[in-house]
């Protein structure tokens, strides 16, 4: 270790952050190879029921990391399809930042859906097909369904009264309302989806903090020159 840190002080500033980067990355995929898959919120197995995303939407769901900061890698929802789609209807599911207890900016788009790609029964759809997006700790998140303003979509977001992982002290949304998770109006409960993620290597952010450090030291060695 005394080896690579002399060797990363002789390095002019921009090599020796590329070797610290490379390091970073070699850590995280050799920890995620071997991570375990963590469920931040899942309500997928409660009795479902059909919530409009047209006449109700656009519908989101919010999730929280807590105390750990995670590597988010697959988001699951349960939609109603149709057996018509004229004129052909659609919709997006997108993970959304948090903004004061209401959804924010969009920070990833995971599909468009078509209602010619639905029938009338119930589809968990799951997307996992995109680079993992790396979640901050103690913060809230959304997934959002939101319907195509031209051709509204005839599908509905899944809700369940019945409670699941990671959903007390959440938030779901209706018609630009955001209500609590089994509120006490009873009317509905939030909808439902599974999000899941990787624990991320605290090697990441100890050479993370390394590289912040090595730049201090690269400062001062060149005010002393």
């Amino acid at each position: 270790m005394s080896m690579l840190i002399r060797k990363l002080y002789s390095m002019s500033l921009a090599k020796s952050a590329g070797v610290v980067t490379l390091l970073a990355c070699l850590f995280f995929l050799t920890s995620a190879a071997g991570a375990t898959l963590t469920v931040l919120y899942d309500n997928l197995s409660g009795t479902s029921f059909a919530y409009s995303i047209s006449s109700y939407g656009p519908e989101y769901n919010s999730f929280s990391t807590e105390a750990t900061s995670f590597s988010l890698t697959q988001v699951d929802v349960l939609v109603y399809g149709t057996a018509t789609a004229d004129p052909p209807g659609s919709f997006t599911v997108g993970l959304y930042a948090d903004n004061s207890t209401s959804p924010g900016t969009l920070i990833q788009l995971f599909a468009t859906v078509y209602d010619s790609t639905l029938d009338s029964t119930i589809h968990q759809l799951t997307y996992n097909n995109f680079s993992p997006i790396p979640l901050s700790t103690n913060k809230r998140y959304w997934v959002g369904l939101v319907a195509d303003p031209t051709y509204s979509t005839e599908a509905a977001w899944a809700y369940t009264f019945f409670p699941g992982i990671g959903d007390a002290g959440e938030y779901w949304t209706a018609s630009s309302v955001v209500y609590p998770n089994y509120n006490s109006s009873g009317s509905t409960g939030p909808y439902q989806m599974k999000v899941s993620g990787v624990p991320l290597p605290p090697s990441i952010l100890l050479l993370s903090s390394g590289l912040v450090g090595l730049g201090f030291l690269r400062r001062k060695w060149r005010l002393k020159k």
